[in-house]
């Protein structure tokens, strides 16, 4: 039986969200920020890390206001998905390359 190598050889950063939930893609955005705030490995990151994180509050706090339904709201929140999934997505990609 062959023994699994116990270290990745590359990293492939799961970019696709289209579908995903808004809370589900809240935790794909924290999962990633917290894998990169003081990480020294990763030392220069495409987004501002304040940036972002005050990005994924916004959106948090947009999905909390859709909730009751409000068409402003609702619009909000989703005007805001694009602008974290992208940056989510720059951030992916560094990754990748900087692994």
């Amino acid at each position: 039986m062959a023994k699994a190598k116990s270290t990745p050889t590359e990293i492939k950063a799961k970019l696709g969200l289209h579908g995903v939930s808004d809370v589900d893609t809240v935790k794909a955005l924290m999962t990633a920020y917290n894998g990169l705030l003081n990480n020294l490995a990763y030392p220069n990151p495409p987004v501002d890390l304040a940036t972002h994180k005050a990005g994924i509050d916004h959106f948090s706090a947009l999905i909390i206001d859709a909730e009751d339904g409000g068409k402003k709201a609702i619009s909000a929140k989703d005007k805001q998905r694009p602008i974290v999934i992208k940056m989510y997505t720059q951030v992916g990609h560094y990754v990748e390359a900087a692994w």
